[in-house]
């Protein structure tokens, strides 16, 4: 499971079934896209969508969204599924 936190803008992986367990936490954003803030609303596909996201994709909402410190309209923010799997699979 994939939480949004909302005072840290970070998500948390989370193993749910008998032994529920947290996993780790990770924010999105680098030096070429800007982090998320304020996420209203995530939703994940495991599915094999291109050659860009063969393993699926994460998919959230950016409250706030800036380019060179000016506020912009809000976006959506994609990331490649097996880059999720690489947490899990530490």
């Amino acid at each position: 499971m994939v939480a949004s936190s909302q005072g840290n803008y970070s998500y948390a992986l989370f193993k749910l079934g008998k032994s529920e367990s947290y996993i780790t936490s990770f924010i999105i954003g680098n030096s070429v896209v800007d982090g998320v803030e304020e996420t209203d609303g995530l939703d994940i596909t495991t599915f094999a969508l291109s050659n860009e996201f063969p393993e699926g994709i994460l998919v959230v909402q950016d409250g706030f969204n800036y380019k060179n410190d000016t506020l912009l309209t809000q976006n959506f923010k994609y990331v490649a599924f097996g880059k999720i799997k690489e947490l899990l699979d530490k």
